[in-house]
């Protein structure tokens, strides 16, 4: 049995950007520790921050990144250790997959991303609307929204279907490298094509666009992948599967806990290999 935790973090800071004040402070601001203000001025030395209480013991910075134009907050604990940065991002540096949930489901839709990193935790990305925000995992696949309207679960029955949908087509190249070179069981490939039409049809019934554009990433990985032959390559793609089918299952167990019929048969009847 596999088991798999989730880490969601709260939003802690507002969707608007922070007017960044003219001149630069030489001393602290009236009550920031100089111990956090160095820290700061150590690692954002051009910035002019905007500064109030995180809770109890945390300092939040909110001030326009001078390399990107865009507004950052930084939150220090009193000893001035950075314990999380939240950066809004341009077009390009966030995974593709943000952009195809919303092309998908929510055309209309004005969103701005940003890249939420805390201390000891894994990076995980964010967009927000003037309704709601909707989060992301590091690898930019759908989580859950927040604030959301009624609609919100059927925004995560389309998430768990766009999921599933880049999850196999990925997996579909690799078994085709693969099967270049005689390393792929017919069960495995069968398994995922039929993955392929079922998603199709529960894509079609729902009304939801099914586009898969491949990121630099994995372009690279496959790319990799095509130049090994003999026992690397059997190596090789077997780490890749066993990874794609962890992530899959993982949406396999979301979609049985759906309200949606034909997402809870679709979690029941496919189940992928992860040895």
């Amino acid at each position: 049995m596999i088991c798999r935790v989730l880490l969601f973090f709260p939003l802690l800071v507002s969707a608007q950007s922070t007017d960044v004040p003219a001149g630069v402070r030489l001393t602290p601001p009236a009550n920031v520790p100089a111990t956090v203000f160095d820290r700061f001025r150590l690692g954002f030395p051009k910035a002019t921050p905007s500064w109030q209480r995180s809770g109890e013991d945390n300092w939040s910075a909110s001030f326009t990144d001078d390399s990107t134009h865009l507004p950052r907050v930084a939150v220090y604990n009193n000893a001035g250790e950075l314990v999380e940065s939240r950066q809004r991002l341009d077009k390009g540096s966030y995974p593709k997959s943000v952009d195809e949930y919303f092309h998908a489901n929510r055309p209309t839709d004005v969103y701005a991303v940003w890249r939420l990193e805390r201390l000891k935790h894994a990076g995980v990305y964010y967009a927000v609307t003037s309704a709601d925000t909707t989060w992301f995992s590091g690898g930019g696949l759908y989580e859950r929204q927040m604030n959301s309207p009624v609609a919100a679960s059927s925004a995560a029955d389309a998430g768990i279907i766009l999921n599933l949908w880049t999850l196999n087509q990925h997996r579909l190249s690799v078994l085709k490298v693969a099967d270049k070179n005689g390393f792929v069981t017919e069960t495995r490939m069968r398994q995922s094509q039929d993955l392929d039409a079922a998603l199709r049809s529960l894509a079609g019934k729902k009304n939801i666009a099914l586009r898969y554009v491949q990121d630099e990433k994995d372009g690279k990985r496959l790319e990799d992948l095509s130049k090994l032959h003999g026992e690397a390559l059997s190596r090789s793609v077997n780490s890749d599967l066993r990874k794609n089918s962890a992530d899959m299952n993982r949406e396999f167990q979301r979609a049985e806990k759906s309200e949606d019929p034909g997402l809870q048969e679709l979690g029941k009847k496919f189940i992928v290999d992860t040895r």
